[in-house]
């Protein structure tokens, strides 16, 4: 197990959201909308490469998406800054796929506004006993139990030193309110703009167990570190329509 410099103990995860989709583009065959399918935007793909850009000196020897293609895209925008000989194999973890919706009507009965205080009032309540991410969604408590079980996957393997993991808005923000309180009862306060970036440092007993995990940083924008113009909560940014 390899440590970061100056350290004995310590390894540092890079855990992004995908850069930007269109969630209200309709296939051109008139099949109905798969928002597990959607594919990055040519907005999304320069997010990813300009992400990657800002990472090009972190010599990640882990990397790991949802599966979802919009994860893979942006995972594969980010080591296209890589060393190409010292690139890793991208895996594929489905416990880090986004939270399952129920019914929030995405792009039919709800309005930009409406659908954003929506999400935003389901992630607010996640801490409530049963909450789900919309009517029939998935239990915040379910999603808490798999990204954890992901995570500490990631953790528990010691042949990385730096790792990226590329996921999405609602399980970033379960994975960060697990990291920092141990619930799901703070993940309403983590903004995860597209293709951001969040730092996690984990430190390890000397028995190789975790110890502590320490929230470095939070939504880092590589490719617009200041946020000039970034006035709109993630959640309008991916609802607005020009």
């Amino acid at each position: 197990m390899g440590f970061l410099q100056d350290t004995t103990t310590r390894r540092r995860i890079y855990l992004m959201r995908h850069g930007h989709v269109d969630y209200f583009q309709q296939p051109a065959d008139g099949s109905e909308l798969d928002t597990t399918q959607v594919n990055l935007t040519e907005r999304g793909q320069g997010e990813a490469k300009k992400a990657g850009i800002a990472l090009k000196d972190i010599p990640f020897d882990k990397a790991v998406c949802s599966g979802y293609p919009r994860t893979f895209q942006t995972a594969q925008g980010v080591l296209s800054s890589q060393p190409e000989a010292t690139r890793p194999t991208l895996e594929i973890d489905p416990d880090l796929v986004e939270l399952h919706s129920g019914n929030f009507n995405i792009g039919h009965l709800l309005t930009e506004h409406s659908l954003t205080e929506a999400l935003s009032h389901a992630f607010d309540e996640a801490q409530k006993n049963g909450a789900t991410m919309g009517d029939g969604g998935e239990a915040f408590a379910d999603a808490m139990e798999r990204s954890a079980r992901g995570m500490m996957a990631l953790i528990n393997d010691p042949d990385w030193t730096q790792a990226l993991v590329v996921a999405h808005e609602g399980i970033n923000r379960v994975i960060l309110s697990w990291a920092a309180a141990g619930d799901t009862s703070i993940m309403g306060a983590f903004e995860q703009d597209l293709a951001c970036f969040n730092i996690l440092d984990v430190d390890h007993a000397a028995d190789g167990s975790l110890r502590r995990i320490a929230i470095k940083a939070v939504n880092v924008t590589g490719w617009n570190p200041s946020k000039d113009g970034m006035n709109r909560l993630s959640l309008e940014e991916i609802f607005h329509r020009d």
